[in-house]
């Protein structure tokens, strides 16, 4: 996350949202605040209409806005809709703000359901950590294992090759961070990149990039 925040272009807005235990119309509360957009005295149409013309007030000035929600598998499936429901906003066909989604490997089990097929119709791109299955410290694990290859290699950059090499070396990456099931299965590693429908998810777990077209 702080990876991602730190090579922010300058001409991206964003808002990092960490707290998701919270309902579908409490979700907008923080979404206002970390935008620092005085948040309305109204109705829930009141708090849409100040964040809609917080994002058309950017939108000639060519600024973007993006939106980054953290541990998305809190999320109920009222506030995912919601999420979605905010990917409508748009000017001239042109979506005013990006979504990204970030959460655990259950964010994908949640988006698999039936009942999340609009939302993931909206997915543009996704990445899926499978070498480390999206655990935090199974993550870092692989990253420490990586510079030491680099560090012994004198390599000038890290690349999918030397991740490659981790898991072919069976160094045991992740074992000691998931349940020895978990550490059975070793699937190969892969980069999905699914162009749909613009709107961003993200997840420690996986990545997926949501891309509006329609109001639906």
């Amino acid at each position: 996350m702080h990876y991602i925040l730190d090579r922010l272009e300058s001409d991206l807005e964003a808002a990092v949202i960490f707290n998701t235990n919270v309902s579908a119309e409490e979700l907008l509360a923080p979404i206002l605040q970390e935008f620092e957009i005085p948040r309305p005295a109204g109705s829930k149409a009141d708090v849409l209409t100040a964040l809609n013309a917080f994002l058309i007030e950017r939108y000639p000035r060519r600024k973007r806005v993006l939106l980054i929600i953290d541990e998305g598998q809190n999320l109920s499936n009222e506030a995912l809709e919601e999420v979605r429901m905010l990917s409508n906003l748009q000017s001239d066909n042109q979506s005013l703000l990006q979504i990204m989604l970030v959460g655990q490997p259950e964010l994908i089990a949640k988006l698999k359901n039936p009942s999340m097929r609009q939302f993931s119709q909206r997915i543009a791109a996704s990445y899926h950590y499978k070498l480390s299955g999206g655990i935090p410290r199974a993550i870092h694990l692989v990253c420490q294992a990586a510079l030491v290859y680099g560090f012994a290699e004198e390599a000038q950059k890290i690349d999918q090759d030397t991740i490659h090499r981790i898991r072919k070396d069976n160094l045991g990456i992740g074992c000691e961070a998931a349940p020895a099931a978990a550490c059975t299965r070793r699937p190969p590693l892969d980069t999905p990149l699914t162009p749909r429908a613009t709107t961003a998810t993200v997840s420690n777990d996986s990545w997926a990039c949501l891309k509006q077209t329609s109001k639906t």
